[in-house]
């Protein structure tokens, strides 16, 4: 299994995100991310929109967290479980906050 990096993407200046940071996000197999879905569908994300101004070129899925209080540990352990089956997969796993 592979490890699990847990990153702070500082207070929403891309230009602020350590340099370790970086090359963590740089060096990952994949980068999750949290996000939020709107009534129509789409996914919203502050931090997709950093990582994309980081230029990241690794691959980055999205953690559907609502920001609401219903359901909360549901949702967090299915984020759990698709973090964990990515790691089970020998996948060097990046998980990022805002």
């Amino acid at each position: 299994m592979k490890k699990l990096t847990g990153i702070g993407l500082g207070p929403g200046d891309p230009e602020m995100v350590s340099l370790k940071a970086l090359k963590a996000l740089r060096q990952a197999d994949v980068v999750y991310y949290p996000a939020t879905c709107s009534e129509s569908g789409s996914v919203k994300s502050f931090s997709l929109e950093i990582l994309q101004q980081l230029e990241i070129t690794t691959e980055c899925r999205p953690l559907i967290i609502p920001m609401t209080d219903k359901n909360r540990d549901e949702i967090y352990r299915k984020a759990y479980q698709v973090i964990k089956e990515s790691l089970e997969e020998g996948k060097e796993v990046v998980v990022v906050n805002e």
